[in-house]
């Protein structure tokens, strides 16, 4: 156990936008752990700043802020070379599942409910430090295991992998760390093994359930994954990139009714990004051949983000698909408005006249897009079919 000297020592930052809860955790920190270098601030946005100016040995932060939440703030230090290692202990207003293990995707170090006594917060503070400055020897080789992977040195990272699991036989992730290492070197059917056995040890493990749906799409056999994919949504439902790889599979399965329900679920849960969500899935319907379907999230998009000429291109295409050609060039002069140099727009211009049957048109376009590109080779073929045909 970390003794309160040590603690007397730690630079903390603390995170939350109510200045009550700022002045009582000091106050915990100060009054219990003797803690004296302590800095507050307001929102995750100014404490990002902050942790970028100097450094710290803790972080307490709240999850509910504006501008930057908690959960976001986490997501940027954990992507951050110089601060993925900073300890971090979130502060939540209610227990909730979905919301911790959301947090515990993003590797977040514990959290504490409020409200919150000076017991309860000064041992998850002491749980926090101790995990990071006395690790245990079963973390210290799975930590060296994730190093040598790293770096590519398989036969490093497995004796690693295997002194962790001879020290704690029954970690799940002895066997995922094992795993990721067989799945590096392409012995799969290895990897599977050792995943499916942490999952059997740890059912809710998501970072396994997660690596098995990987290993099977490596395998050739993405189906397999589907199981896998669906229980880590069902453990953590807000993460939207697994929801929306979901939807995709069962979209690819033939169930619209149940993709369609996914995606809606998507749309809702994402808070930020909105534009990026809606244009990630539109293009997944448009994919799938679900063309007012992607038009509806396309023309949301262009609401939310008019001066994105991508948008106005998928709209086009989604349009042109429905054989809405009107609707279809009215968005292409949108993109073409602001970007009046895309050699793709124009050939997708072309496209439309030649369903339309209006040649010259078209050719007039499959010319603009090679006066652009003059590499262009499907409008270069297109182009000479036309001319051919004359």
């Amino acid at each position: 156990m970390i003794s309160r000297d040590s603690l007397k020592g730690l630079k903390i930052l603390v995170v939350d936008d109510q200045s009550s809860i700022r002045r009582t955790i000091r106050n915990i920190l100060r009054h219990e752990g003797g803690c004296l270098d302590i800095k507050e601030a307001e929102d995750g946005e100014k404490a990002l700043a902050m942790l970028r100016q100097e450094s710290f040995d803790l972080i307490i932060c709240d999850w509910n802020m504006p501008r930057l939440n908690g959960l976001d703030l986490l997501r940027l230090i954990r992507d951050d070379d110089r601060l993925k290692s900073l300890p971090f202990l979130m502060v939540t207003g209610e227990a909730d599942e979905a919301i911790m293990a959301e947090a515990a995707e993003t590797s977040v170090d514990s959290y504490v409910v409020k409200p919150f006594g000076p017991k309860t917060l000064m041992d998850k503070v002491n749980q926090v430090v101790n995990r990071k400055k006395l690790p245990t020897q079963t973390d210290v080789s799975l930590n060296l295991a994730m190093a040598y992977l790293d770096s590519g040195e398989y036969d490093k990272a497995m004796d690693q992998a295997q002194a962790a699991a001879r020290l704690d036989p029954g970690s799940p992730r002895t066997f995922y760390t094992a795993g990721l290492i067989f799945a590096a070197k392409g012995e799969y059917h290895k990897a599977e093994k050792v995943l499916l056995k942490a999952l059997e040890i740890s059912p809710r493990f998501v970072r396994a359930l997660d690596r098995l749906v990987k290993l099977y799409e490596q395998m050739g056999t993405p189906e397999k994954g589907l199981v896998h994919l669906e229980t880590a949504t069902e453990i953590s439902p807000r993460n939207v990139d697994r929801q929306i790889k979901l939807g995709e599979m069962v979209l690819s399965q033939g169930d619209q009714d149940k993709a369609k329900q996914i995606f809606s679920f998507v749309q809702r849960i994402s808070d930020q990004n909105t534009v990026q969500v809606s244009k990630r899935i539109g293009n997944i319907y448009l994919n799938n051949k679900m063309y007012g379907e992607a038009a509806v999230l396309f023309e949301k998009s262009a609401a939310l983000s008019p001066k994105d000429a991508h948008v106005y291109n998928c709209l086009g295409i989604s349009y042109r698909k429905s054989k809405r050609y009107d609707d279809a060039l009215a968005n292409y002069q949108k993109a073409l408005n602001l970007t009046p140099e895309d050699e793709v727009i124009y050939y997708n211009i072309g496209r439309i006249y030649l369903e339309m049957g209006n040649k010259q048109s078209a050719t007039d376009s499959f010319q603009k897009a090679l006066k652009i590109n003059p590499d262009f080779t499907e409008a270069r073929e297109v182009l000479e079919q036309l001319n051919r045909k004359r």
